[in-house]
C-alpha cells in the first residue's frame, strides 16, 4: 500500500504539467490588415501602450482582485511586448516621440480565476482569462490601424484532477515543471506568456508581408515574465 501511495503522489506533478497543459488554450480572432502606402520608408521606433478596458466585476468583493489582475497583466505585457519589439530592428519610445509605429494593446477581460477550482473541479471553475485587443498603428494613418487583431487565452476549460492534485507541492511542480514561474499559482501566467506568443506571431506576419525585417524573439518567452511571479 505505501509502494503504490509513494508512486502516485510521485505522478501528480507530471499529471499537473499534463493537465494545465490540456485545459489551456489561446486563439487569435478578427484578423485585419492593409497594406503600407508604396514608398514608405522602414519604421525606425515604435511606441507600446497597454490599456486596461475590461469591465469591474458586479460583486464588490472581487473588484480588489480584478483590479489588481489588471494592473499585473498591463505591466507584464508592456514589458514583454517592449522586449519584443526591441529585438525586431525598432527603438521603443514614448508617444510624445512621435514613433513610426504604435503598437496598442487594450486588456477587455482579465482575471486569474481560483487555482484550487481550476485544478481540481474544472469545466471552466475558477478559470484564468485574458482578452485582449491588438493594433500596430502607422503615425502617417492614425485612424486605419495596419493590422488589428483580438486574442483569448483561457486556462481550466476541462475536468479538474480531482482530489489527487490538492497537494500544494503537486502544484508547485506543475508549474516549475511547465517553465512557467509560478504557473499553477497565479492563473495568468500562462495566459500571458501564450498571448504574447501569438501577438508576436501575428506581428511577424505582418512585417514580413510588408518587407520589414522581424527575426524570431521566441528565444525571449522564457525570461519575459521573470520577476512578475
Amino acid at each position: 500500500m505505501k509502494f503504490f501511495r509513494t508512486c502516485f503522489m510521485r505522478l501528480l506533478p507530471a499529471a499537473a504539467v499534463l493537465l494545465l497543459a490540456a485545459c489551456a488554450g489561446t486563439q487569435v480572432n478578427g484578423i485585419n490588415s492593409s497594406a503600407i502606402s508604396v514608398g514608405t520608408p522602414l519604421p525606425r521606433t515604435v511606441a507600446v501602450i497597454v490599456e486596461n478596458h475590461s469591465p469591474a466585476p458586479n460583486r464588490d468583493s472581487r473588484r480588489a482582485g480584478q483590479l489588481a489582475d489588471a494592473n499585473q497583466a498591463v505591466a507584464a505585457l508592456k514589458d514583454s511586448l517592449q522586449k519584443i519589439m526591441s529585438t525586431q530592428h525598432l527603438i521603443v519610445v514614448t508617444v510624445n516621440e512621435h514613433p513610426d509605429l504604435i503598437l496598442q494593446c487594450s486588456i477587455v477581460d482579465v482575471r486569474s480565476g481560483n487555482e484550487a477550482l481550476r485544478v481540481l473541479v474544472g469545466y471552466g471553475a475558477g478559470r484564468a482569462l485574458l482578452r485582449t485587443h491588438v493594433s500596430l498603428i502607422a503615425s502617417t494613418a492614425l485612424t486605419q490601424p495596419l493590422l488589428a487583431f483580438e486574442t483569448s487565452s483561457t486556462t481550466g476549460r476541462l475536468p479538474g484532477a480531482s482530489a489527487g492534485l490538492a497537494s500544494g507541492s503537486g502544484l508547485a511542480a506543475g508549474g516549475t515543471a511547465l517553465g512557467l514561474p509560478g504557473a499553477m499559482k497565479q492563473g495568468l501566467a500562462l495566459e500571458l506568456s501564450q498571448t504574447t506568443e501569438h501577438i508576436d506571431d501575428e506581428l511577424g506576419k505582418y512585417f514580413l508581408a510588408q518587407n520589414w525585417p522581424y527575426g524570431t524573439s521566441r528565444n525571449t518567452k522564457a525570461g519575459v515574465f521573470a520577476g512578475w511571479f
